[in-house]
């Protein structure tokens, strides 16, 4: 975004294979962001956007920034009537609009059914008019009339029930072609998201290949055989039994270790007596003492 080029969004049709808008963006960054990256785009409700931009600030800071902005598509509204009747027109609407459809009958005539996206609503709620409000996708809008029955008189006669029409679904609403010349724009949403520092959204990121690798794993664990499935537990064994051996092994060499010792503390005292036992020659003896002793501390310390 920063060299100029490229501020527009292209949006593509899968269904009908072809390009529905050309919309300029405009994400009005302050200006103290000089650097600004656009990640990636998520529809979080029917035509609601958030973008994750990752952005430089003056001071020298790195951010994730998030955007939000509504897509302003085109919605259908569609009217059809029978005979002995008319209803006004339906049209495009941008999404939020507002869009009342009026009909009346022919003299001598009256409203039967009315149908609002396949379902019917009670004509004595809605006799002459029906608002579609906050328009969030297409609609379709049918009515009947029927003939005003006139005063008979024979007697009245119990008035048959007439079935409730089944329920019927509306397929999905294709998307409507945004004009080429909208510009969408998007607005800053800090005060409803943390600002993120870059490298704790790498370690999010990490976290969740993390996740999905544990996740797949275990689903394939889970189709995997029986054989397969208690190599884990014969591993953990193995283990048990290596640590095992190793503490054996470490009270072994402290066994020996402290024999060893001890048999240089019984030569020490050894080498004391005959040294108490013999005063003559005492120089000597107290010198072949001191060098035995030396001796032995390094051995000691060579093997320890």
């Amino acid at each position: 975004m920063h060299l100029g080029i490229g501020n527009f969004i292209q949006t593509y049709s899968l269904s009908q294979k072809t390009l529905l808008a050309d919309d300029t963006v405009d994400f009005g960054f302050s200006d103290d962001i000089t650097i600004n990256e656009p990640e990636g785009l998520c529809e979080t409700n029917p035509g609601e956007f958030i973008a994750i931009v990752n952005v430089k600030k003056a001071d020298g800071g790195r951010y994730v920034q998030f955007y939000r902005t509504r897509v302003p598509y085109l919605f259908t509204v569609s009217t059809s009537a029978a005979e002995h009747g008319s209803v006004s027109e339906g049209g495009e609407f941008s999404r939020g609009e507002e869009k009342t459809v009026s009909y009346t009958a022919d003299e001598g005539f009256r409203l039967a059914k009315l149908s609002v996206d396949g379902l019917y609503l009670p004509v004595t709620e809605y006799p002459d008019s029906y608002t579609f409000s906050d328009v969030q996708a297409d609609h379709t809008l049918a009515v009947t009339f029927e003939p005003i029955p006139t005063a008979t008189p024979t007697p009245t006669a119990t008035a048959t029930p007439t079935e409730t029409p089944a329920i019927t679904q509306t397929p999905e609403p294709a998307i409507s072609k945004v004009p080429a010349s909208s510009t969408v724009s998007f607005s800053s949403v800090a005060s409803h998201f943390a600002a993120f520092w870059k490298s704790t959204v790498h370690a999010a990121s990490w976290f969740r290949h993390l996740a999905s690798a544990g996740a797949s794993l275990f689903a394939r664990i889970r189709k995997a055989d029986p054989v397969f499935l208690a190599m884990p537990f014969v591993l953990l064994v193995l283990i048990l039994l290596f640590v095992l051996r190793l503490r054996y092994v470490r009270r072994i060499r402290r066994e020996r270790s402290r024999k060893a010792l001890e048999h240089r503390r019984r030569t020490y005292e050894e080498l004391v007596r005959e040294f108490t036992e013999d005063p003559k020659d005492e120089e000597v003896s107290i010198d072949e003492l001191l060098l035995t002793i030396d001796e032995l501390q390094k051995e000691e310390q060579k093997n320890t």
